[in-house]
């Protein structure tokens, strides 16, 4: 498999789209709670997801997968679904978007503190350091800003 080289402009585009439509996905729930129930919001998210795929790849000609392969990822998704994001949607009906988005920012520290048998390969591993220490600098930043334009509307006229 080759690699190719691409311009470190568009990778920073890429990079800005997946936040951009990623972290987006928490406030987009919060606005679609407002006229369905989670599961249904979620529900109506990953097939009109799929069906897109689908389409997409019947235009370029692909086949489907084996029924071996397709159930399997069937079930895969459908725990995403119901243990992933409509649990999160879900919550969304009793905490912020903001909130629901900084707990998921945590979960890559709860796996490795779950893994105990591996914290010597985590934690000696520079980059997983570094990504852990760029993340919570991310939710640091995200709770301080949030604090701070909570205090600067309390003393608004």
């Amino acid at each position: 498999m080759t690699v190719k080289n691409h311009s470190p402009l568009l990778i920073a585009f890429a990079f800005f789209n997946i936040y951009l439509i990623w972290g987006s996905t928490y406030l987009a729930v919060a606005f679609g709670l407002q006229s369905f129930p989670p599961f249904i919001l979620v529900g109506l998210r990953y097939l009109a997801a799929g069906l897109i795929m689908l389409s997409w790849c019947k235009l370029k000609g692909e086949r489907l997968p084996p029924f071996e392969f397709a159930w399997k990822q069937a079930l895969s998704g459908t725990l995403m679904l119901v243990g992933g994001t409509g649990m999160i949607s879900w919550a969304e009906q009793y905490i912020s978007s903001g909130q629901a988005a900084v707990l998921v920012a945590t979960e890559p520290l709860m796996f490795l503190l779950v893994d105990r048998k591996r914290w010597s390969e985590y934690f000696s591993n520079k980059y997983i350091i570094a990504g852990l220490l760029i993340g919570f600098t991310g939710i640091f930043l995200f709770l301080n800003w949030a604090l701070k334009l909570r205090t600067h509307r309390q003393w608004q006229p």
